[in-house]
């Protein structure tokens, strides 16, 4: 069942083996906890997030002659910033302060659309990433043909196809990580006119490029970021949360619909 495609290109350069880092990261229920057992085994010790009672699991993955540190992250649907509870918050902030870690993302394939959408932020954020597309036996079931090296090209990363539950020979998912490469360039989500406007403002303004344009457009308090708040509302009728969150289900939507086909 498990099956990489190949052409993908990635930007020159690669992750030294000796340095690098995995985090697991996906929705609630899409085989994160079954992939980190399988990788650790018994190599693993269970915590709390500080100052929260959030479980935090780490363990230790053989990877050739290294031993590799992996992170289970709590279970997310996305990373924004109107996602209150303790697990998306934590799971944003280690996206945002470790972009050094290569992102092991776990999409279940039978709800892709769904998936896609924490996928498509960590693409637009432009950390390392891997999609892992999991539960493909339960999609194709359902009548549910994906092509898995579609998406590859599209997203502009590796994708992998596998079924968790039934693979229990996890070479494929050792060899797309060593093979990995640096990460891509970010790959950006088109906004309503009004965002799109206050973005470029931002970098105008500030001499920043789009991404961090962006992250100071939802984080910051500052007086000029207030204003283009307060106008995009005027503009649209809706809040800046809204109009993200309903640009990334659009994309999200279109990209499962060019890579989905019913049998």
């Amino acid at each position: 069942m498990q099956k990489a495609c190949c052409d993908t290109q990635v930007a020159v350069g690669s992750l030294n083996p000796k340095d690098l880092k995995l985090a697991l990261i996906g929705n609630p229920n899409a085989g994160k906890t079954t992939l980190f057992n399988t990788l650790t085994g018994a190599r693993q010790r269970t915590g709390n997030w500080p100052g929260v009672t959030v479980e935090r699991k780490e363990g230790l993955c053989r990877l050739g002659e290294l031993d590799t540190q992996v992170i289970d992250l709590p279970g997310t649907y996305s990373l924004d910033l109107s996602d209150a509870s303790a697990d998306e918050q934590i799971a944003r902030q280690f996206v945002l302060e470790n972009p050094d870690y290569l992102f092991l993302n776990i999409v279940d394939a039978s709800t892709l659309e769904r998936g896609l959408y924490l996928t498509l932020q960590l693409r637009e954020l432009g950390v390392p990433l891997i999609v892992l597309l999991n539960m493909m036996d339960i999609a194709e079931k359902r009548g549910m043909k994906i092509k898995p090296c579609e998406l590859e090209q599209q997203l502009g990363c590796p994708v992998l196809a596998l079924s968790l539950r039934q693979d229990k020979d996890l070479n494929a998912v050792y060899n797309i990580i060593t093979s990995y490469q640096a990460a891509p360039s970010p790959l950006p989500i088109q906004y309503q006119t009004a965002v799109e406007a206050a973005i470029g403002e931002l970098q105008n303004q500030q001499q920043l490029s789009r991404l961090p344009a962006l992250i100071n457009l939802q984080n910051s308090n500052e007086p000029l970021v207030t204003d283009l708040h307060k106008t995009i509302e005027v503009e649209t009728g809706e809040p800046l949360d809204f109009l993200l969150a309903d640009a990334r289900f659009d994309a999200a939507t279109r990209l499962a619909q060019k890579v989905v086909h019913e049998q």
